[in-house]
């Protein structure tokens, strides 16, 4: 079975994210728990302002997989939904983007060092 990992919605008003760090590579088994992308959003989509906020966010898989195939990768832009990478339940598995179910992830706000 093929997994889809997509960007998921931290907030309505915001449509995009840039990824930071890419935390698996194809061909990886995954534990629940694994650390998968961390990506950050600025607030200045929904609320324009002279030093836009931003929060840093980790998503974290809760299930166990394959990793098939990664479509994302650090600095890139990627919209709400976006497909981030490709999974299987089972090793071997071929990768069908169009039987996927999305995967099973929790998304944290995280504190990062700052950027100055």
């Amino acid at each position: 079975m093929t997994i889809r990992l997509v960007l998921p919605v931290t907030n309505e008003e915001l449509g995009t994210a840039r990824i930071d760090d890419v935390h698996i590579a194809a061909g990886q088994s995954l534990a629940p728990g694994a650390r998968l992308f961390d990506f950050t959003v600025g607030l200045d989509a929904a609320a324009a302002q002279d030093c836009p906020p931003v929060t840093h966010y980790r998503m974290t898989l809760r299930e166990k997989a394959w990793v098939g195939r990664v479509d994302a990768m650090a600095g890139q832009d990627v919209g709400v939904g976006d497909v981030l990478a490709l999974l299987a339940a089972d090793q071997g598995d071929p990768l069908d983007p169009e039987g996927a179910r999305n995967a099973r992830v929790s998304v944290a706000a995280i504190i990062r060092a700052p950027d100055w």
